[in-house]
């Protein structure tokens, strides 16, 4: 009986460390070995594949988004650093091969503000890497509407102005709606 009790014992142990078709072994392995990794096979991930956009924004919009986040004695820095110029701009992300921001303000060209970065999606949370670090962010798709919420950086700053803001002003000052 002893035995029969060790056998099964055994059986359930390794039927529990074979996982699931459902979840993606690569994604959770290609992050252990490699935060560099391309990712976005799995269920999860596909959903956050496409081109994002946001109605046009301004430096206005992004230190409000800012003064929300608790951030407000970095908007001076902020706004002599901004990503985005005065003119209204709508922001594309692109979220397919890799991980692309761009801005189109209106009557200027189109020009790459966070391009070039790999990405990870590890259920609801994204990690965005570039050669120098890395940024997390909780996502969410609800309908045509993709969400991100700040998480955590691994990057140093070159100027008074936290990583978190710009993050925060990129990516949470508007709705991203899903254009393709």
């Amino acid at each position: 009986m002893r035995r029969i009790a060790s056998v099964l014992v055994g059986l359930v142990i390794a039927l529990a460390g074979c996982g699931s078709d459902d979840e993606s072994e690569t994604t959770g392995s290609a992050v252990e070995s490699s935060p560099t990794t391309t990712a976005s096979t799995s269920a999860d991930g596909s959903a956050l594949e496409g081109i994002w956009e946001t109605a046009p924004i301004r430096v206005a919009d992004m230190k409000d988004t800012l003064r929300e986040a608790g951030l407000g004695k970095h908007i001076a820095e902020f706004e002599q650093n901004a990503p985005i110029s005065e003119v209204p701009t709508a922001l594309i992300l692109d979220v397919r091969d890799d991980w692309d921001l761009y801005g189109h303000g209106q009557g200027e060209a189109r020009k790459e503000i966070d391009y070039n970065a790999e990405y990870v999606v590890e259920g609801n949370e994204v990690v965005v890497n570039h050669s120098e670090g890395s940024n997390t962010f909780r996502w969410s798709v609800n309908g045509d509407v993709l969400k991100l919420t700040w998480l955590e950086t691994t990057f140093g700053s070159d100027t008074e102005v936290p990583e978190e803001a710009f993050q925060r002003a990129l990516y949470m000052t508007a709705e991203f709606r899903r254009t393709s």
